[in-house]
């Protein structure tokens, strides 16, 4: 296997993965953004244990926490496909 083979394959590699993260990242922020849509609303919500043991107040910092890695994975999914995006706004111009 000669280097080029070897950098395709890793390029490859590395786009599967950031795609994965991707999916995975927006796929957690909305699944956890959807049970607080359907969280129950009462005043003392907060005190009972709601889904897997955690407090809606609980839900709502990790809906943030999820929220914010999905959007520093697509931060580095966009600098990773600049090339491609450049390449696409190229062609509209034309």
């Amino acid at each position: 296997m000669n280097s080029d083979e070897r950098n395709s394959q890793l390029k490859i590699y590395f786009q599967l993965v950031d795609v994965l993260a991707l999916i995975t990242g927006w796929s957690l922020a909305f699944l956890t953004g959807l049970l607080l849509w359907f969280a129950p609303i009462e005043k003392d919500v907060d005190i009972v244990v709601w889904f897997f043991g955690l407090l809606k107040h609980e839900w709502g910092k990790l809906h943030l926490f999820m929220g914010v890695i999905a959007l520093c994975i697509t931060t580095v999914h966009l600098v990773i496909s600049q090339r491609v995006l450049q390449s696409l706004h190229h062609r509209h111009n034309l």
